[in-house]
């Protein structure tokens, strides 16, 4: 038994009579799984998602040396171990922290030189192609 979303023809689940034209919330009918594969082909991820797979074959066959690009399921176990472990949240606040410190000092540094440009000659020419 499976589900089907928008196949009006197909009695609801529930039992109760619904309206002509109504959606049916949850009838029975055409697998779901294959509906979604059907639709797979009309779909924005059809691309992104033929890449990924391109790419976890690649490596697992040996196209894709794991030194130059590891496999996208080599990826996501990395993550995950990292992310339970409680390293990946750490390393990403000290991360953080650099990009913050960064953004700091470069403001600081462009806005001292946008006003010696702006209210000097010689920053103005200095600046000046």
């Amino acid at each position: 038994m499976s589900l089907v979303l928008d196949d009006p023809q197909a009695p609801a689940l529930s039992g109760a009579a619904r309206p002509a034209g109504a959606p049916a919330t949850a009838p029975i009918g055409v697998p779901l799984a294959r509906r979604l594969l059907s639709h797979l082909g009309n779909s924005r991820w059809t691309v992104p998602l033929a890449l990924v797979l391109a790419w976890e074959v690649g490596s697992r066959v040996g196209l894709v040396p794991a030194r130059v690009l590891a496999a996208p399921s080599a990826v996501l176990v990395t993550f995950w171990t990292l992310l339970v472990s409680g390293e990946l949240p750490s390393n990403l606040l000290v991360s953080l922290a650099r990009v913050v410190t960064g953004l700091g000092i470069g403001v600081a540094v462009g806005t001292v030189l946008a006003v010696v440009a702006g209210l000097f000659r010689r920053g103005r020419r200095w600046s000046t192609p």
